[in-house]
């Protein structure tokens, strides 16, 4: 058996401490400030408490929405709450400086196909930024619409908005702090198991070099990017993901459970390619070693 042993990182609440004194709101502006616990506070009461994010760009559109301290996208798939902490904190840390309060969006190249930012509460309250044209090698033109005002913002806000789907979707492939056992089969047939308690683990059958490295890889690990989330049985069979090198059936304490399967990724060494069981997904994992 063996002791876990690992910290939890305090790094979010500092960054948190950070900009919340670091940024001021200018003409009433709402500024946007996220803490740990992944619930957004607006200054002014607009919104108080953000518990839902939307973002529009031309035909791209995404929805993600808070529960139970949780970001899930409209379509019940997790959200990658890491990827909107850092799009917070950035819109955070970025003054707002007005240019107009009576302005002619076409001037300023804000239109129906601008990257649009809203967040809402459960109120309905609203903040909404639209991107418009370059204003300086380091700005653009933003459009307030609930304030009918144009300011200038870091470039860095918008550009940091994806127009990816798999950027917003989580990284996570396991919720390795809910696991309380790990059946491992490998390509011979052969086939482990890994019982988790608390901060111990242990396997009857797997030396302890061997089930660390699978414990460290299943701790650590999150997808680099997604190939696709449309594969189809004869892609997937493509990828050698019919016949898996290795699977992981990854149970949780809630009785529910997933199945890994994992190959080598032929062009690159340090990588693996992935699937979960039932799924339609195809994606990219580092290797730990």
């Amino acid at each position: 058996m063996h002791n876990k042993g690992w910290g939890t990182p305090i790094i979010l609440f500092i960054t948190f401490t950070i900009l919340l004194l670091q940024y001021t709101s200018e003409a009433n502006i709402p500024s946007i400030t996220t803490s740990a616990t992944v619930q957004q506070v607006c200054d002014d009461g607009i919104p108080s408490v953000v518990t839902r994010l939307a973002f529009n760009y031309e035909d791209f559109e995404v929805e993600i929405i808070l529960d139970n301290n949780d970001w899930v996208m409209a379509n019940g798939d997790a959200a990658d709450s890491a990827y909107i902490f850092n799009l917070l904190s950035m819109f955070a840390a970025a003054p707002l400086d007005v240019v107009s309060d009576d302005p002619s969006l076409y001037t300023y190249g804000v239109n129906s196909r601008s990257k649009t930012l809203t967040l809402s509460d459960a109120d309905g309250a609203t903040f909404t930024l639209m991107q418009g044209s370059v204003a300086s090698d380091t700005h653009y033109y933003a459009f307030h619409v609930e304030n009918h005002c144009i300011y200038t913002i870091d470039k860095a806000c918008f550009d940091a908005l994806s127009a990816d789907l798999n950027v917003w979707r989580t990284k996570d492939i396991v919720v390795f702090d809910e696991i309380i056992k790990v059946d491992v089969s490998f390509g011979d047939a052969s086939s482990h198991s890994i019982y988790i308690s608390g901060d111990d683990f242990m396997s009857p059958t797997l030396s302890e070099d061997v089930y660390l490295d699978i414990i460290k890889f299943l701790a650590n690990n999150k997808v680099l990017s997604f190939v696709t989330n449309q594969a189809s049985a004869e892609l997937l069979s493509m990828y050698n993901l019919d016949s898996p090198l290795v699977s992981f059936s990854i149970f949780y304490s809630d009785s529910d459970f997933v199945v890994l399967h994992l190959v080598p990724n032929p062009f690159n060494a340090l990588e693996l390619y992935g699937t979960i069981d039932g799924s339609n997904d195809i994606f990219i994992m580092p290797v730990i070693n």
